[in-house]
Order: structure tokens, then C-alpha cells, then sequence
């Protein structure tokens, strides 16, 4: 008889090491938490539930403590989130992004981007290069029907500050802007 403690299951022998691979593979629901292609999907699914709910994190202060929730779908089934994520484009490299920062993780609110939109979307207003001219330029071109994907690769600024922009929200040039054009009457 070989070395190893042996563990009787209805399938057969296993050694103990084989029969825990056994049982995790029996309570892993997706797959993801190990070192499968997904597995960073699933990193980022607990990360966002992390900062929303554990106190205890660095940056529960600018989520959870700030309100910013997960909504239930995604908080309570990671295949459901990994669903909706895959849908949008997902794939290894790229991330979420709330659009709205005041707003929850959801799907209305979230997209997939790469990590270097997501730190131009973290750039504080004051420091991108950007003329009022500029500002009520976009505000135009989103009037006539131009996308904000398109109206951000022309000005080369991220989405989510065209976001702002459109929305009188961010830097308070954004705000004095948007309200000249909109709210004058």
C-alpha cells in the first residue's frame, strides 16, 4: 500500500491532498477564485464588494463609507456580474468604471474600459488641458447627435469627462459652462 492517508468516497480511494482538490472543485460555484483565464474577473468582483461593505479596507472611506453600494444581483451571484461583464466586453486587461461616482455599481452605471481611461477618469479636472472654447464645442456636438466615445477620441479626453461636461458636473469651469449654455432662459 503507497504512502499517503487514504480517504474512502462513493468515486473511489483518494489520497487526503486529492481529496480536498475533490471537495473545493465540489463547492466552487464558478471557477473563477482560482488561477483560471476569469480569475481576475473575479479579483475585481471582490474588490468592488470589498470597498463597498469591509470596513476594514484602505478605501471603504471613499466607497461604502460614502454610500456607494453593489447592487443585489451582482453583490449576491458573481456569475451574474460576470455575465453582465463578458456582455460588455470584458477581457483580461480591462476594468470597471462607475460612471457616475455618486451612483451604485450596477449595470446602467458601469462600464469596461483599460486602465488607462480609467486613470484619466481619476484626473483631477483642473489638470487636463481643456478651453472653454473646447467645452462648448462638445456641448454642440453632442446636440447634433455625435456620440461621447467619438466626441472623447476628438478631443482625446476620457468618456467619463465628457460625462461631466454634458452634465454641468465636475470642475467648476464644467458647471459655469453647461449653465451659460442651458440655463440662460
Amino acid at each position: 500500500m503507497p504512502k499517503g492517508i487514504y480517504i474512502r468516497t462513493k468515486e473511489s480511494h483518494m489520497k487526503k491532498k486529492e481529496y480536498r482538490e475533490f471537495i473545493s472543485k465540489q463547492n466552487t460555484k464558478h471557477g473563477d477564485a482560482r488561477h483560471n483565464k476569469q480569475a481576475k474577473l473575479y479579483l475585481i468582483w471582490a474588490s468592488m464588494k470589498a470597498r463597498c461593505y469591509n470596513t476594514f479596507t484602505e478605501r471603504y472611506k471613499f466607497y461604502g463609507g460614502k454610500g456607494i453600494r453593489v447592487c443585489k444581483e451582482w453583490e449576491n451571484d458573481y456569475r451574474i456580474f460576470k455575465k453582465w461583464a463578458l456582455d460588455s466586453g470584458y477581457e483580461n486587461g480591462l476594468t470597471i468604471h462607475r460612471v457616475d461616482k455618486d451612483k451604485n455599481y450596477n449595470s446602467n452605471n458601469c462600464i469596461i474600459i483599460t486602465k488607462k481611461e480609467h486613470n484619466q477618469f481619476n484626473m483631477p479636472p483642473h489638470k487636463l488641458k481643456i478651453s472653454d472654447t473646447q467645452i462648448k464645442k462638445i456641448l454642440d456636438l453632442f446636440t447634433e447627435g455625435i456620440t461621447r466615445k467619438h466626441i472623447a477620441n476628438v478631443f482625446t479626453i476620457s468618456i467619463h469627462t465628457v460625462y461631466q461636461i454634458l452634465n454641468g458636473r465636475g470642475c467648476p469651469r464644467y458647471k459655469r459652462i453647461y449653465k451659460e449654455k442651458y440655463e440662460k432662459s
